[in-house]
């Protein structure tokens, strides 16, 4: 408060000046479901006391503290985080992804990620009971399906085969998009 009145009567007094280390948060390469922080110094450049605030443009980042308070020449750590687990497989840059306001001026911070998202396959059920034949019965065989479903990311491709020869499998071969499902 002092500063203000301060500077109100002499304008030609410095005041509070944000200087920050960042202009870009690139969180590099992470496997889906990955976090990872940054920090970002924050400093006041000048005199008195710069306050305000940070904030995220996005769900996927997170800051660690809300408010900022730098005393001349002091310089605060403000920790970034980012969940990959909310992105698919891909690259991201997301323009002004963290604002800082304060009295002594604002800046936008940029992120960049790539996110590696490995297909995975899932099949259930897990075994398949034909039941109990007799000897001569092997073309009263029930049909039976197995569902295959890709709960990672990218595009799974696969054959599906039996070592037996008295067992058919339709379709040999597939390719399943994130979250897509087939039944054999």
């Amino acid at each position: 408060a002092l500063e203000q009145v301060q500077q109100g009567l002499d304008a030609s007094l410095a005041v509070p000046a944000l200087a920050v280390e960042k202009g870009m948060l690139d969180f590099g390469t992470l496997r889906h479901g990955d976090r990872k922080s940054l920090r970002v110094n924050i400093s006041n450049a000048s005199r008195g006391l710069l306050y305000g605030s940070a904030k995220t443009s996005a769900d996927l980042l997170k800051v660690g503290r809300e408010q900022v308070r730098c005393r001349a020449g002091q310089t605060l750590l403000l920790e970034v985080t980012l969940d990959a687990g909310l992105l698919r497989d891909g690259e991201y840059h997301q323009p002004a992804a963290v604002t800082i306001e304060t009295n002594g001026g604002s800046v936008e911070l940029d992120a960049q990620v790539t996110v590696l998202w490995e297909p995975e396959l899932a099949a259930s059920p897990g075994a398949l009971n034909f039941g109990e034949l007799k000897a001569g019965q092997e073309d009263a065989l029930p049909h039976l399906s197995l569902t295959l479903r890709n709960k990672g990311g990218g595009t799974l491709h696969g054959t599906v085969s039996s070592p037996a020869d008295w067992l058919a499998v339709a379709p040999a071969s597939f390719g399943l998009e994130s979250g897509q499902e087939a039944s054999v």
